[in-house]
């Protein structure tokens, strides 16, 4: 009985000591793992950015080539009901073209009182009928400076559209 008693006591002192080896070489194994999954991690969000932007891209250029007549209409801005009611139009029609632009709006430069502003047009807020003319203040776009320096997201010229 005695020597089971040693044998008992020399096996639980041997699992202490290899509880306490055992900790250290999983999380120096973990540790070092993180890097690489971290690398990983940005690389699959580049891969997924990049291919997201190629898609819109060509589903923009897809609907642009495909309704140039009604795209063109577009190019002819001026703040009126009825060009706002054109578009409100046009773009319905276009978001519901391209399952890639459930949500499309025309972003068009403009000024109130002299100040330099961004309108955005994507659906009509007033009604059709109604004699009271739309102010330029109810479609103003929010933006943050770095958005509003570039010229990259406007109708360069006459039919060439930059993305």
């Amino acid at each position: 009985m005695l020597n089971l008693t040693r044998i008992a006591d020399k096996h639980n002192k041997d699992d202490i000591y290899s509880k306490k080896e055992k900790p250290k070489k999983s999380l120096l194994l973990f540790v070092s793992s993180l890097p690489l999954i971290i690398a990983l991690l940005f690389y699959g969000n580049y891969r997924t950015s990049q291919k997201k932007e190629k898609m819109l891209i060509a589903s923009a250029k897809s609907i642009i080539e495909n309704n140039v007549m009604k795209v063109d209409k577009l190019l002819d801005y001026s703040f009126e009901r009825i060009w706002i009611s054109d578009v409100e139009d046009l773009l319905d029609i276009l978001s519901k073209t391209d399952e890639n632009f459930p949500y499309i709006s025309i972003v068009q430069k403009d000024s109130i009182q002299n100040i330099k502003v961004f309108l955005e047009f994507q659906s009509f807020h007033g009604n059709s009928t109604d004699s009271i003319r739309p102010l330029k203040k109810d479609y103003i776009f929010k933006s943050s400076k770095p958005e509003r320096i570039p010229e990259c997201c406007f109708w360069v010229e006459q039919k060439q559209y930059a993305f």
